[in-house]
């Protein structure tokens, strides 16, 4: 089968931060089908302005390397708007899969959904607050 399911929930956190969280419910492997969706959904949050964002990964054991370098490039998208991608509630075998790929120098992930809304309500007093064309992070 060749679906994804997936529920979006929004978030307000700090003054004008608003947050969303995708809870994947399915491995994410090559398939393009699966990997279409994930990105249209992103892509979709992106277009809107929305560029702190959430992926729940509790029932994901696997991610696929087009996956893994879709969400790498949205992070970059968000970054560059002052906002992030935050993997949470990672399994062990997923830990593995993007250590292998050597995916966490560029991956910011977090153990609850707490943490992460903490680390994005951190990034709005900081580095954000003098964006005047300048990147918020290091390229990678």
């Amino acid at each position: 089968m060749c679906d994804i399911r997936m529920k979006i929930k929004k978030i307000t956190a700090g003054r004008d931060i608003e947050i969303f969280i995708l809870r994947l419910h399915k491995d994410i492997d090559n398939e393009e089908t699966q990997i279409s969706i994930l990105k249209k959904t992103i892509n979709n949050l992106i277009q809107n302005g929305q560029y702190h964002i959430i992926i729940d990964i509790i029932n994901v054991h696997w991610l696929g390397l087009r996956t893994v370098y879709m969400i790498i490039e949205y992070m970059r998208i968000c970054r560059d708007h002052c906002g992030d991608i935050k993997l949470i509630n990672m399994l062990p075998e997923t830990k593995k899969c993007l250590s292998l790929l050597d995916a966490f120098q560029f991956i910011q992930t977090c153990d609850n959904e707490a943490e992460a809304l903490s680390c994005f309500k951190k990034s709005e007093k900081s580095a954000c607050a003098y964006k005047q064309n300048v990147s918020c992070y290091n390229d990678y």
